[in-house]
């Protein structure tokens, strides 16, 4: 009789225990979908010359068929984890004109990116590097925690987030970008 006692017992709680996380699971599916940024916003940033970049004219005015802008800082350290193969990534894409990044840090110290940024130049001198210091920006993405990566397509459609640090040398990232580059 006990062992029948401590089985319906269990049996309950884990239904109980599968209820709650289905339901907690349905909560953060529906909350983030309402919150995913839908369209590139029209905003312009600094790049590290001081000059005014402007998202929208960036994509018309080079024909990018994909836009990666990667929210980082030099004081995370997941950041500067992740940043020499984001870089490498950037570069192996290179070739195929259309498939854009910008590196956009965030919070940060201008003459700390010039030296960050410094260390991969060598690998990839063409880094497209702005900065936002004034959380504007930050708050139009709905970017929260760095890093993280949204991906646009040329009509300015979200077609990705990613938050965290990722590991972009997996094969995953390259073929992702270059099937949206394919799906014009």
């Amino acid at each position: 009789m006990k062992r029948l006692i401590i089985i319906l017992i269990t049996v309950a709680l884990t239904v109980v225990y599968v209820f709650y996380n289905e339901q907690k699971l349905e909560t953060l599916v529906s909350s983030e979908d309402e919150s995913v940024l839908k369209v590139l916003p029209n905003i312009s940033l600094t790049d590290l010359d001081e000059r005014s970049f402007n998202l929208y004219s960036y994509i018309d005015n080079e024909q990018v068929d994909v836009l990666l802008v990667h929210f980082w800082g030099t004081w995370c350290a997941p950041c500067e984890a992740e940043f020499p193969a984001l870089v490498r990534l950037a570069k192996k894409l290179k070739e195929n004109k259309g498939i854009e990044f910008l590196f956009v840090a965030v919070d940060d110290d201008k003459k700390k990116v010039q030296k960050f940024i410094k260390r991969f130049s060598q690998f990839y001198p063409d880094l497209k590097v702005l900065i936002d210091n004034q959380k504007i920006y930050r708050e139009k993405f709905g970017t929260i925690r760095v890093p993280e990566t949204y991906v646009f397509n040329k009509f300015k459609k979200t077609l990705r987030k990613f938050s965290g640090a990722m590991e972009w040398e997996q094969d995953y990232f390259s073929n992702l970008l270059l099937n949206y580059q394919k799906t014009k």
